[in-house]
């Protein structure tokens, strides 16, 4: 298979825990609707000779949903991927304002110890 990097971003919530222009709702990707998905494009990229997936998750804040959710989420991305012969490498995008250490076996093993923030300074909102 192609060396190449299919680059995927993924908005699990909309959701936001801070005071600022994200839309506000409780939606968010059910793990089954996840499964869906993340077999649509593995099928893809085996279709177009890729093995090398990178999802950047984001949100509104992706910290609202639980660590639990992503660890689910990374098994059957894992399952899915194995089946196929692919290859799947997580970024995460969080505002950090719901971090506690239950998230610190997520960023370990989802995301290789790697956390991507930003703060927008000075901000009204």
């Amino acid at each position: 298979m192609s060396t190449m990097v299919f680059s995927l971003i993924l908005l699990p919530t909309l959701r936001g825990n801070a005071d600022c222009f994200e839309v506000k709702t409780n939606d968010r990707l059910s793990l089954e609707r996840l499964q869906l998905l993340i077999d649509k494009v593995l099928d893809h990229l085996v279709e177009k000779d890729i093995s090398r997936l990178m999802i950047h998750w984001q949100g509104g804040e992706a910290m609202t949903l639980l660590p639990s959710w992503f660890a689910r989420a990374q098994a059957l991305i894992a399952a899915a991927a194995a089946a196929r012969r692919c290859t799947v490498s997580h970024g995460f995008q969080t505002n950090m304002i719901g971090y506690s250490q239950n998230w610190n076996p997520v960023i370990r093993e989802m995301f290789d110890n790697s956390v991507s923030t930003s703060l927008d300074y000075p901000n009204l909102y």
